[in-house]
């Protein structure tokens, strides 16, 4: 991840990040423990980032299902707490008896093993900065929207208290957390919200703690399903009568060298789930020039040339074909913001009028 944020988000080169990391002593401590925001906050200050807009991150990583006990003395007393890690909260026990433990250790058996570690991460606004993991707790992911929105206003709060300017939340596709985005963004009365009179643009940003905040799906997870959604064998899709969008028509990029704009077979893989090198080859501009040649002469391939347009123009609009941005003139600039905005309106035309079709012909 950090690779990925080097290469596409402008962030630090990755032997900078763990140089800085080495040299670092701020732990992040478990649950909603308030030292982590106050540490996160002097870190801001030690990188000279007071007052910098910053995004709160949200993801999980696997961990292997595992049960370890240790014996720890309590200080001035001859007793002995009994230690396991491994459940969503540690079991912790005074040996005062059998049953006790053996009932304590049923509770925490019942609640769920950790399977998952969930991590929000603090993101500075601005090119290169480093971005800080503030909080973490261990789930067995059979939590529901609810803890979602508990953790978000936690977590506004505290950034309220410890003088960080948090401005929204970024996850990936999980529905429990786009329910929590829809909550934020759309269905939460709020009389203060944030809107825009405008026929084109859509704004809507609500409030937590009197706090303006956005909740949205990042764009490297959009970008993974777009693909997938390429690639799913069950899921065929159509194009009125520019017929159905198949992977099978991006084959022929696979005789062609990657150097070139071509495909590897993973990249074609549905089971690969985060291939962003796959993203980026199948909706790169080599790939949509070749199949607009291809469309040119054999119509079948119109509705997969249209879809990875979509994609490509997705792609851009996110990344700016991942152009630093530092060292570029104000011309240039206005040209890339103008780029932006034309393919995110190219893309919001093609999915009205995608979504349009599909209730005509429904």
């Amino acid at each position: 991840m950090t690779k990925f944020v080097s290469e596409n988000l402008y962030g630090p080169h990755f032997d900078t990040v763990r140089r800085h990391r080495t040299a670092e002593s701020t732990e992040v401590h478990p649950g909603k423990d308030k030292r982590n925001m106050k540490a996160a906050a002097a870190t801001f200050s030690d990188y000279g980032l007071e007052g910098m807009p910053a995004i709160c991150t949200q993801d999980d990583t696997s961990t292997v299902q595992q049960l370890d006990a240790f014996l720890r003395k309590l200080l001035d007393s001859p007793t002995y707490q009994i230690i396991v890690d491994g459940f969503l909260t540690p079991f912790v026990c005074d040996s005062k008896g059998a049953l006790l433990v053996v009932n304590h250790f049923r509770e925490c058996k019942e609640a769920g093993i950790a399977n998952y570690v969930y991590v929000w991460t603090l993101v500075p606004c601005l090119e290169h900065a480093p971005y800080f993991p503030v909080y973490m707790v261990a789930t067995n992911n059979r939590f529901d929207s609810q803890f979602v929105w508990d953790w978000w206003v936690f977590i506004v709060q505290e950034a309220l208290a410890c003088g960080i300017n948090l401005v929204g939340f970024l996850s990936d596709g999980d529905s429990r957390l786009r329910r929590t985005d829809y909550q934020l963004m759309y269905h939460m009365r709020d009389p203060n919200r944030i809107t825009i009179d405008h026929p084109l643009m859509y704004l809507s940003i609500g409030h937590i703690c009197g706090v303006p905040l956005f909740g949205m799906q990042d764009y490297f997870h959009v970008l993974m399903r777009v693909r997938r959604q390429l690639l799913d064998p069950n899921r065929p899709m159509a194009l009125g009568r520019l017929g159905q969008v198949q992977a099978s028509h991006l084959t022929f990029r696979l005789d062609v060298p990657t150097a070139d704009g071509g495909l590897l077979k993973e990249d074609l893989r549905y089971s690969d789930k985060q291939n962003w090198s796959g993203v980026t080859r199948i909706f790169g501009q080599q790939t949509e020039q070749a199949l607009l040649q291809k469309a040119d002469s054999d119509q079948t391939y119109s509705a997969t040339y249209m879809y990875v347009m979509f994609g490509f123009r997705l792609l851009r609009m996110m990344t700016g074909d991942c152009a630093p941005l530092e060292g570029k003139t104000p011309e240039e600039l206005k040209v890339l913001q103008e780029q932006a905005v034309a393919d995110a309106a190219w893309c919001l035309h093609f999915v009205i009028y995608w979504s349009n079709l599909l209730e005509v012909l429904a």
